[in-house]
């Protein structure tokens, strides 16, 4: 019941944290405007995710892999508008 209990906490903490990107990415696809995002601040994002993401793996959390994974799909594209506005 309790490792049951924590899955879900994971996944809904994953749900919420995750997808809190999305309209930020929707709207940079939009409106064509990333210049509020610094390449530092998206390059340690993206590399904060990749490391959660190893450690998801080092100890079998699927909701840590999963959710995080999903987390870099979402940035690298600002990532890649940023790059190229540049």
């Amino acid at each position: 019941m309790v490792n049951e209990m924590k899955e879900t906490i994971g996944f809904l903490a994953g749900i919420l944290t995750t997808f809190s990107g999305l309209p930020q990415l929707l709207y940079s696809y939009k409106h064509k405007d990333v210049k509020s995002f610094t390449l530092k601040f998206l390059f340690l994002l993206i590399g904060g995710l990749t490391l959660w993401v190893l450690y998801g793996l080092l100890i079998k959390s699927l909701p840590i892999i999963l959710f995080n994974s999903i987390a870099i799909c979402l940035w690298i594209p600002i990532l890649g508008m940023k790059i190229k506005m540049k």
